[in-house]
């Protein structure tokens, strides 16, 4: 069964893109921990989910990098690591990625959102390949 985490309002409408087992779960038990169960699991205004990105990368990172990281750049990183993960299992990975993020122009995708290949990824490439 797949799972989806549906974003009912954006700028680029409505859309609903699926789900890992292991975000599904964590999901599942911050909802049972939640006592106003039933409403949206995360129903905040921007201006907080930015708080919470700048928090998050304050925790990990040194204070000027930290300064430069917004919301944009989890978009970024989910859309890169949904990319290659799926063009490395051999789907047609731009079409689907652009359909679940949201996006229409395939320059905006590869210009704006596409990263390089993640290390992990690079690294299983090259050892299926034999160049390691």
């Amino acid at each position: 069964m797949t799972h989806s985490l549906v974003i009912p309002e954006s700028k680029t409408g409505h859309r609903e893109t699926p789900l890992t087992a292991d975000c599904r779960r964590l999901m599942q038990i911050y909802e049972g921990a939640r006592p106003d169960s039933g409403g949206p699991l995360v129903d905040r205004s921007r201006r907080s989910i930015r708080r919470w990105i700048g928090a998050a990368a304050e925790a990990v990172l040194d204070d000027d990098d930290a300064a430069r990281v917004s919301p944009h750049d989890a978009r970024r990183t989910w859309a890169t690591d949904c990319y290659w993960t799926l063009a490395t299992a051999g789907f047609d990975a731009e079409i689907v990625v652009m359909n679940w993020g949201g996006w229409s122009s395939r320059e905006t995708f590869r210009t704006n959102y596409l990263g390089r290949v993640p290390d992990a990824v690079a690294a299983e490439m090259q050892q299926t390949a034999g160049l390691e």
